[in-house]
């Protein structure tokens, strides 16, 4: 920033690394400059001159750096695939950087984003309380498509301070769905899911848990198995085919592993 001078900030992957929505500095470091100023490069710097550059600069983070909602939307503008799209938005939401609404509220602001519709569907489903791509595809492939009840999504249960979160709870069938995707539950956090897990069957809830293969490769699967539990804890409903090659109709609840 000292070298690139006045008025200069941090922007791009950089500003979300600072912003603790990335686990290694991004090489090379993005540094944006107002839209009339000229910069040359560096090795290990990108410059990035930037059209009323002062509208998008957080107003107290140190060093300055342009708003996590304006990072994400350079970021993504960038991207080549929708999976890496709906990682970036999901992150920075399930990690309480920002919220669905105020990146709706910027995003409102940039007619010819690359991935408009994207973005406004993925950012639809974090509104409902969808907090990573697995949660995601479980909402769409499993719930949505075969026609299940809407769960609720991380809303936080017990007292304050010994507050815990289910992924997906089907608050009046007494039913529990955890979805294991390494963002959504890192390696260390294993334990408290495992404590979390023993006290929601111990109350008396049926607990499911699925990961990225299930959800993925065998949506139809895990949604007759979602189906069977929820019945038998007295859903009048049935799960519907998704789709002509729908095999729901003849899988138990012992169809998935």
């Amino acid at each position: 920033m000292l070298y690139a001078g006045t008025d200069a900030v941090v922007g791009g992957r950089t500003a979300l690394w600072l912003a603790g929505a990335g686990s290694e500095l991004p090489d090379p470091l993005e540094i944006c400059v107002p839209q009339a100023r000229q910069v040359r490069s560096a090795p290990g710097l990108r410059i990035r001159r930037t059209r009323d550059l002062e509208k998008h600069v957080h107003p107290a983070a140190s060093p300055p750096r342009v708003r996590i909602e304006v990072a994400v939307l350079d970021v993504t503008d960038q991207l080549e695939s929708e999976e890496g799209v709906i990682d970036v938005v999901l992150r920075v939401i399930q990690r309480r950087l920002t919220t669905a609404e105020r990146i709706t509220a910027h995003l409102n602001e940039r007619p010819r984003h690359r991935w408009r519709r994207l973005l406004m569907d993925v950012l639809a489903e974090a509104v409902t309380g969808v907090a990573s791509p697995l949660e995601l595809r479980y909402a769409r492939d499993v719930e949505r498509a075969h026609g299940l009840p809407t769960g609720r999504r991380n809303q936080p249960e017990g007292e304050r301070g010994r507050r815990r979160y289910h992924d997906i709870r089907y608050e009046p069938f007494h039913t529990i769905v955890e979805l294991d995707g390494r963002e959504a539950h890192p390696a260390d956090a294993a334990f408290r899911d495992l404590r979390r897990d023993n006290r929601a069957t111990a109350a008396g809830d049926r607990m499911l848990r699925y990961g990225w293969r299930d959800v993925a490769a065998r949506a139809c699967e895990a949604a007759a198995q979602v189906g069977d539990v929820l019945q038998a804890q007295g859903w009048t409903g049935h799960p519907r085919p998704c789709g002509p090659s729908c095999s729901i109709a003849g899988i138990s609840i012992d169809g998935i592993g």
